[in-house]
């Protein structure tokens, strides 16, 4: 938004601002989206997905790290045997994988 220098409850006409650069300071859904959003982990981070028993949203499985042939295997297992849902951690305490983490969309 720019005002005429004037008057600042009158917006600048189309002709006389087009073409100029505008900053974040006058673009109030950019402001409001930047401070309510969550950062969101690189798509080669996404170890696997599950979907949510509660909610049946799919998640994303998301490890900073690349997994062993072992451990993948072991992570399979258990997602093969239990039901997940958004607010439970995917592994218990005790589990030697409790790295991987959910991720909601």
């Amino acid at each position: 938004t720019i005002y005429i220098t004037d008057n600042p409850d009158h917006y600048s006409s189309f002709h006389t601002v087009y073409g100029t650069e505008t900053s974040k300071e006058f673009c109030p859904t950019l402001q409001i989206n930047q401070t309510n959003t969550e950062p969101v982990p690189k798509g080669v981070l996404i170890r696997d997905y599950v979907t949510c028993c509660d909610c049946e949203k799919w998640r994303c499985i998301f490890s900073d790290k690349a997994l062993s042939q072992k451990e993948m295997q072991d992570f399979k297992q258990a997602l093969d045997a239990y039901d997940y849902s958004c607010d439970a951690p995917l592994f218990s305490d005790d589990y030697y994988l409790i790295e991987p983490k959910i991720w909601k969309f």
